[in-house]
């Protein structure tokens, strides 16, 4: 599948791997190590409306909404030329899908590539072998997709919701995309990624939404009702206007705008979601009539305005809300640095969740430099070594049975400086007794000789 591959010269990385074929990827580095690059790329190659694109037949998608079983075949060139034209869209989209222009896109990352680990042949083979059966929610619709070893999938709707004459047009558009990425990509139905930005996307949100329908509403009405006016350029505006942030920030934006909505959703992981806020948050978070998202803390019962929340809360709202409301199993959560705003208490509960959330069906992505996340996803590796006396003393030290990790299940790459300032990234083994990055434990060592020298210091002149 399309989940190893290689970077090369985006911005200051001149090379590193991206491997979203494990449940848990870490991705580890100093500050300006592209860290959340390599994230807005792996968000890009699981979003699977990037291209290439195909559309089902009116046949098919009439089959489909009877709930009847439609075999969708396909050849061996339709695979192979796949693959060549999905990096392709990633590298004609990279202003998209950094919320840049396309001239800054073309200054900044002129000799961009992006390469796959297996050859034709190898890649050609593993889709034909490939095998599952994957439940996924599209448009209100329960769908299923079933692949058995050959060159064909068999796509079929268990329920069926709406309006059947929209439904025609959105499936015979969206789906197809989806049913590709799902067999000859990633094998990830959806990928929600939460940035950097997250903790003030409630508070902005709404504003922004409403200020962006304003101007091109403005501009319409301009364009429309004025033959003087150039129409091109107002449309050059409202196309600059639209792609001001990240693909993956945009998508929040959009969710983040419609709470109402979202909160009638049902995803796979709400007890997740209560355990962040009942040991982290302390209250629980819910959705106004007016569609605001509120706090209420524990014991209290008032109801707060996000502006007034701490910052824990809203940094990690988002997240509630993706697990209670938007996360199926097999989809790709990407938290960049999850470890912001987070006490070292907090960031350790965090690993502790993001492992729970592994082991009930989640990929999930993270870029991090927090030592302590670092240190408890180790403390969970070695844990994951079954054995009656591990199991004890899990049991012992307040870890429940869904957290501990299996080694095989994670990958982790650290992010280094090269003597010209440029980036290389690199994997690091994962084995029974978790994984050692350097730079991390470099650090740790340094400040506890700098911390014995000055206590050996003090104590001695006070002799």
């Amino acid at each position: 599948m399309l989940t190893k591959l290689a970077v090369h010269n985006l911005g200051v990385i001149r090379q590193a791997p991206i491997d979203l074929s494990k449940s848990l990827t870490i991705v580890c580095g100093p500050n300006g190590s592209g860290k959340t690059y390599l994230s807005y790329i792996a968000y890009a190659m699981c979003n699977p409306m990037l291209g290439p694109y195909a559309l089902l037949s009116d046949d098919e998608v009439k089959s489909l909404l009877d709930q009847e079983p439609v075999s969708i075949n396909f050849d061996k060139d339709a695979i192979i030329a796949f693959r060549s034209m999905r990096l392709s869209s990633i590298k004609e989209q990279l202003s998209e899908i950094f919320g840049i222009s396309s001239a800054q896109a073309n200054d900044l990352f002129p000799d961009f590539e992006l390469i796959p680990e297996e050859n034709e042949q190898t890649y050609l083979d593993r889709v034909i072998a490939k095998e599952f059966s994957q439940d996924f929610t599209l448009n209100g619709l329960h769908c299923r997709i079933t692949k058995e070893s050959g060159p064909s999938a068999v796509i079929q709707f268990l329920k069926v919701y709406g309006n059947r004459s929209i439904l025609e047009k959105n499936l015979k558009l969206t789906l197809m995309p989806i049913i590709m990425q799902m067999i000859f990509g990633t094998g990830i139905f959806r990928p929600l990624m939460l940035p950097v930005e997250r903790s003030s996307i409630f508070t902005f949100a709404r504003e922004i939404a409403n200020s962006r329908s304003r101007l091109v509403q403005s501009i319409r009405r301009l364009t429309s009702s004025n033959t003087n006016l150039d129409a091109n350029l107002f449309s050059e505006l409202i196309n600059e206007q639209a792609s001001l942030y990240p693909l993956a920030l945009n998508q929040l934006f959009s969710l983040s705008s419609d709470m109402t909505r979202v909160e009638k959703m049902e995803g796979d992981f709400g007890e997740l979601a209560d355990e962040i806020e009942h040991s982290l948050l302390h209250g629980n978070l819910s959705v106004s009539e007016q569609g605001d998202v509120v706090f209420s803390p524990d014991g209290s019962g008032k109801k707060l305005p996000m502006v007034m929340g701490a910052s824990i809360v809203k940094t990690l709202s988002n997240l509630v809300f993706f697990l209670r409301h938007m996360l199926s199993r097999g989809d790709l959560l990407i938290i960049d640095e999850p470890e912001i705003n987070l006490h070292p208490q907090a960031q350790v509960a965090m690993a502790r969740i993001i492992a729970q959330m592994v082991n009930h069906g989640l990929r999930v992505m993270v870029s991090t430099h927090s030592d302590y996340m670092i240190r408890e996803f180790n403390n969970l590796i070695m844990l994951g070594n079954k054995s009656e006396a591990m199991e004890a003393l899990a049991t012992r030290l307040g870890y429940s049975s869904d957290m501990p990790l299996a080694a095989q299940d994670v990958a982790v790459e650290a992010m280094k400086f090269e003597e010209d300032g440029r980036i290389v990234g690199r994997m690091i083994p994962v084995d029974r007794n978790g994984v050692e990055i350097a730079a991390i434990d470099v650090v740790t060592n340094l400040l506890n000789e700098v911390s014995d020298e000055i206590y050996f210091t003090l104590t001695t002149a006070d002799d």
